[in-house]
């Protein structure tokens, strides 16, 4: 087998597993109403958000794997860091960007350089559809 053709049936074996659960979350998105995610544009932007979400962040995984020789560990590892860079620091940047002027534009600054990490992008776009009304008073 070649290692190009192991490589893409893991991705699209991995990327369906993610599909279901992205369904899945969705669905509970529309049935509990969460107007921020499923009014106007919302739901197509959130849609859009777990799409690429999961085309991007199943590569970085295989990447950061090849750091550890122990499978645990890189587990217990990506985990970690994927809650710190995708769920503290959007939350951060965001309060950063809200607070006034000068810590906006630290904010702004510190997001466009996270970006790069597929669960940042994630967390922050979640977080910038739910907060569009907060946005628009800023």
């Amino acid at each position: 087998m070649k290692i190009s053709a192991y490589w893409l049936a893991n991705f699209i074996y991995d990327f369906l597993l993610y599909l279901i659960v992205a369904i899945i979350a969705i669905i509970l998105i529309v049935a509990l109403k969460i107007k921020a995610y499923e009014s106007g544009d919302g739901l197509t932007g959130t849609i859009l958000l777990f799409l690429f979400y999961g085309l991007a962040y199943i590569p970085v995984t295989y990447i950061f794997a090849y750091i550890y020789q122990d499978y645990g560990n890189a587990q217990a590892g990506y985990y970690f860091l994927t809650f710190i860079v995708g769920g503290i620091l959007p939350i951060v940047t965001f309060v950063l960007r809200i607070l006034n002027t000068d810590t906006g534009a630290v904010g702004r600054g510190i997001a466009w350089v996270l970006r790069l990490y597929p669960s940042f992008a994630f967390g922050e776009g979640l977080l910038n559809i739910g907060s569009v009304n907060i946005y628009g008073t800023i």
